[in-house]
Parts: structure tokens; C-alpha cells; sequence
């Protein structure tokens, strides 16, 4: 994202300070992910899991939800959001961010969806 050719491209400034972010999956790859972007500056807005997806503008406390999950072992009735969903969580891939990282279910992003993203 430093690459400012790049970010030309997609018609964002470089760097991650204050973009918004969506995480699809909050296991390994997404919880790290999310981690790092956060220590850079970056918004996690946007968080989907298997059993419900979660928003909160102007981003999360990234310790506090990790922190979260392994009390609960689910990130269902987090309290800390702007709006949280059951009923679709991939639904929320469409949510309004800069970035979305699809880092969990195989194939999330295809025909039926990528125009939408």
C-alpha cells in the first residue's frame, strides 16, 4: 500500500493510516492481519465471521475483539459495534471500505459478488 503507482490506480493515497478495512474470517490470517493494520494506522471497520459480521465506524479495538474471542470463542454479542448481523454475515462483504480481505471460505469473492465489491 506504499506503492504509490499502485494505490493510482485504485485512486487511493499511499499508505494505511485511515483507510478502512474489511476482514473476511477472523482466525489466523484475519487476526494477524487485522493486528498489523491497526498498529499501522489502518481502520478495521468491517469484521465477518461464520455465524455473524460485525461494523463499527471509525474502526475497532483490534486487542479488545481478539481478546473477546478467546473468552467467548465467538464474536457473537460483542458488545462494542455499530451493527452486528446473524443472519448474513456474508452479506457484509459488500459493506462500504477501502481494502476488503477476503482471508478465510474459499472462493468468497466471485461472479456473484465482485461486481458488488
Amino acid at each position: 500500500m506504499n506503492n504509490k503507482e499502485f494505490m493510482d490506480k485504485v485512486k487511493l493515497s499511499p499508505g494505511m493510516a485511515g483507510k478502512t478495512f474489511g476482514v473476511q474470517g477472523f482466525g489466523n490470517v484475519g487476526e494477524w492481519a487485522s493486528k498489523f493494520i491497526s498498529n499501522d494506522g489502518g481502520l478495521i471497520e468491517v469484521i465477518i465471521e461464520w455465524d455473524c459480521a460485525l461494523y463499527k465506524k471509525g474502526g475497532f479495538d483490534i486487542n479488545d475483539v481478539i481478546a473477546w474471542k478467546e473468552k467467548h470463542h465467538t464474536l457473537k454479542n460483542y458488545p462494542n459495534v455499530t451493527e452486528i448481523t446473524l443472519d448474513n454475515p456474508m452479506g457484509y462483504m459488500t459493506k462500504k471500505v477501502d481494502v476488503l480481505i477476503p482471508a478465510a471460505v474459499e472462493k468468497s469473492v466471485n461472479k456473484g459478488n465482485a461486481n458488488q465489491l
